[in-house]
């Protein structure tokens, strides 16, 4: 709180804010130059209901926008509107340094606010952007799922239809055609390797408009990513890392914008835009062939078996002694990772096998065929019949 202090021009809260001090859930938004989203997203807040579809009492949830860098009037729009949002809402106008002027760094801003105006340090973390809505049923779906032993929720994103005329219908086409693909190796993920607190259906995505964490969860981190973008991912990768129960929800999606020039640098407006001027663009990091998507994740299995039974540990370094340097086959050693998922992270960045290949869009349609034959011979036993011995990842 006090690197905010040094960075703060203003800071307002409305009369719900004052009226109820302590908040049970805080919701950290992150914002610059949204003039034109930043009511539509608070307004969505104001609208959350309970597992009876009433309205959450005003007191329950305080709306924490940390405003950095607007040029475009949005920290004055959200002063002169804050008495007529029907929720608690607290706004820090600051001016962030010019070498941490990134969406990363104002998160981390932002989540440490919210936190600071918690109840207790027990109590609930939600992180959006301000040019999302989220559903009705958002905050009451995650915090179920959290007081019911989860640490964190990644839930998932839908651009919001009211931005579908920028995308290009090429685009939207190969966007369509990703999400199958996508879904394809989630589930390939979740038949080989199955995760008892995480099952299907499941995804592998962290956006940072659609998640939730318990705050004394967050003792397991040293802090929140300090990276310009990305910072979502690699939250999530550290709460897995550090033995986390985290779930990777599909059923409550946030809407997000679909502009093709956003506030962003790395984010979804540069991607989109990307693929508008590159058609050819590969795809996500995470699309490679289907064949070294199984492998991946049957590799990721007998590694999970041998750390489950430690004294089989020292037998599996055949498998994950993927050319490592012999510094990083010290890393890998029984005793030097607490849990498995720490393992497995540091693994795929040292093997060079386990680099991962994106697919070009041309791509997608065979890999789709692929990997739903897969599925069929996973489905009835058949591993057999599919040729798994062309890749270079397994053992």
């Amino acid at each position: 709180m006090r690197q905010l202090e040094k960075l703060l021009i203003d800071c307002k809260s409305n009369r719900i804010a004052q009226k109820h001090p302590s908040p049970l859930i805080s919701v950290a938004i992150p914002v610059c130059d949204e003039i034109e989203r930043v009511g539509r997203c608070v307004e969505a807040l104001a609208e959350q209901r309970d597992s009876s579809g009433l309205l959450l009492g005003k007191g329950q949830v305080r709306v924490v926008l940390m405003a950095n860098g607007c040029k475009d009037g949005t920290y004055e729009f959200i002063r002169r509107n804050l008495e007529r949002f029907q929720i608690a809402v607290t706004a820090y106008n600051v001016l962030l340094p010019e070498t941490r002027r990134n969406a990363g760094f104002a998160r981390r801003m932002a989540n440490h606010a919210a936190i600071d105006l918690l109840h207790e340090k027990s109590g609930l973390l939600f992180m959006t952007d301000a040019d999302s809505a989220a559903p009705p049923q958002w905050i009451a779906d995650y915090c179920h799922m959290l007081r019911r032993g989860y640490d964190a929720i990644a839930g998932q994103v839908d651009i919001n239809p009211d931005d579908s005329e920028q995308i290009l219908p090429l685009l939207h086409s190969r966007g369509i055609l990703e999400e199958q693909y996508a879904l394809l190796l989630d589930q390939i993920d979740s038949v080989v390797d199955p995760i008892s607190h995480d099952p299907w259906p499941r995804h592998y995505n962290a956006s940072g408009a659609n998640i939730a964490v318990r705050v004394d969860a967050l003792r397991g981190i040293c802090d929140f990513p300090n990276v310009p973008c990305g910072e979502d991912r690699l939250f999530i990768n550290m709460m897995e890392a550090q033995g986390m129960r985290v779930r990777h929800d599909c059923a409550t999606r946030v809407l997000t914008s679909g502009r093709l020039f956003g506030r962003a640098p790395g984010g979804m407006a540069d991607t989109l835009r990307q693929r508008v001027s590159v058609p050819l663009t590969p795809c996500d990091p995470r699309l490679e062939v289907a064949q070294k998507a199984y492998d991946r994740a049957s590799l990721r299995k007998r590694l999970r078996e041998a750390w489950i039974n430690r004294d089989n540990w020292p037998s599996a370094a055949r498998v994950w002694a993927l050319h490592l340097k012999p510094e990083d086959q010290l890393a890998m050693q029984a005793g030097a990772c607490k849990h498995f998922e720490d393992v497995w992270q540091k693994l795929e960045r040292m093997a060079p096998q386990l680099k991962r290949v994106p697919i070009l869009p041309s791509q997608l349609p065979t890999e789709i065929r692929n990997a739903q034959q897969i599925l069929r011979s996973l489905a009835v036993g058949c591993e057999d019949d599919w040729d798994f011995e062309k890749s270079g990842v397994r053992a």
